[in-house]
């Protein structure tokens, strides 16, 4: 019922991508196959959430998605910077919408010394409390920013 006062959500903070971005890989060829999600339906899937979302009228905010530091798997994963690749067709797409606020986590991740290990592997989660505190800030900071409360 978030049509509802008091059951409306204020802002809703969103992200996919780092599952569509996600690729098989031939075992003995090492070859890659094609994405989870290809990008021109990723963008479709991403109009379809936001034009879902705006129904709510809670302020959005778009969360790009985070790095993949290097290929991993053996006949599945993410390959190194696939993320800047759906990032930029993410943002073709939120562009169209000022009102949406966007938080940059790719960049949080990327520019962080604290994820200097991190990137080292292939991992693409975050399992250290040093390392989310850095994501939950940027996270929140988008949220305050999205309800003017800086």
């Amino acid at each position: 019922n978030y049509w509802e006062k008091g059951f409306h959500w204020d802002a809703i903070q969103f992200n996919f991508g780092l599952h569509d971005l996600r690729q098989g890989r031939d075992a003995e060829s090492g070859e890659w196959k094609s994405h989870g999600v290809e990008i021109d339906d990723y963008k479709k899937n991403l109009e379809i959430i936001i034009s879902m979302l705006k129904e709510t009228g809670a302020e959005l905010i778009w969360c790009n998605t985070t790095p993949v530091p290097n290929d991993g798997g053996n006949t599945s994963g993410r390959r190194k910077d696939e993320d800047l690749i759906y990032n930029k067709a993410a943002l073709e797409v939120v562009s169209k919408y000022p009102e949406i606020t966007i938080t940059d986590v790719n960049g949080a991740v990327r520019n962080s010394a604290v994820y200097d290990e991190w990137r080292k592997g292939s991992n693409v989660h975050f399992n250290t409390p040093q390392v989310q505190k850095v994501l939950g800030d940027t996270v929140a900071d988008g949220v305050r920013l999205s309800l003017n409360l800086n």
